[in-house]
């Protein structure tokens, strides 16, 4: 694994460089070794990233919870084809060990194995109405754009 010696903005799903020069040093914290120029974001990539996640999210919601479902479980189980990779980038970024590392990754992996199973709740469910000859149907569906602050010593908890 090649660690990038410049760590820019990832935006609508590519590293993007908005010109923005202003960056600190990521360093390995058990090694004091400098990693990488990360550059820095401000306000208004903070904004850019929120549009870019809701033109994700209209897409997204055009899925049904069983289409996401089984993108969650790809995703899932590319991460784990790549758990060692991924370790590697932890254990760099974190100063921790590779082994407390690849378990890190196989608990975000399980994790998004078990949410896939949960969806299968998801399905449109008729409900029971207390009204004569009313149907009634639970549909769950994306409400919105969210946000994550995972802590920075377990970073796959935000995946």
């Amino acid at each position: 694994m090649i660690y990038p010696s410049k760590i820019l903005h990832f935006l609508g799903g590519q590293e993007v460089d908005l010109g923005n020069e202003v960056s600190f040093k990521k360093y390995n914290p058990a090694t004091g070794e400098l990693l990488a120029e990360v550059i820095r974001g401000d306000s208004e990539v903070a904004k850019l990233a929120v549009v870019s996640a809701e033109k994700a999210f209209l897409l997204w919601s055009e899925y049904s919870a069983i289409a996401r479902a089984n993108i969650l479980k790809k995703t899932a189980e590319l991460i784990g084809e790549k758990k060692d990779e991924i370790a590697e980038i932890i254990a760099l970024e974190c100063g921790k060990s590779k082994k407390s590392s690849i378990g890190e990754v196989e608990a975000a992996v399980k994790c998004g194995l078990f949410l896939v199973e949960q969806t299968k709740e998801f399905d449109p469910e008729k409900l029971v109405s207390g009204v004569p000859a009313r149907e009634l149907e639970l549909v769950r569906q994306s409400i919105g754009v969210g946000a994550l602050i995972t802590p920075f010593n377990n970073p796959m908890a935000g995946i």
